[in-house]
């Protein structure tokens, strides 16, 4: 493996809050042989900082919503179509 590519897998660890110490003293003993790519991975760490994801949703959120659209489905199913007879059996 390449250094950038160590640097890259390792920079995710600390990122993901996964890294061993070994682990960071690697990344910060690579970053400080290595400044132009510390240089490069410090605006993205600096990005990162000021992403704001969106909220997600919980649990029951989600489950509401699955359970809206199956009412929705079984709706459209159990719609007749324009033109359709209602019921066969009523003849």
């Amino acid at each position: 493996m390449d250094i950038q590519a160590r640097i890259l897998v390792l920079a995710s660890k600390k990122v993901a809050k996964e890294a061993s110490r070994k682990e960071l003293a690697e990344l910060n003993a690579l970053l400080r042989n290595n400044p132009e790519i510390k240089a490069s991975l410090k605006n993205v760490f600096d990005q990162w900082e000021n992403v704001h994801f969106e909220n997600i949703p919980a649990e029951k959120e989600i489950d509401d919503n699955i359970a809206a659209v199956l009412v929705r489905i079984h709706q459209q199913i159990n719609a007749s179509p324009p033109g359709a007879k209602a019921n066969d059996g009523d003849q």
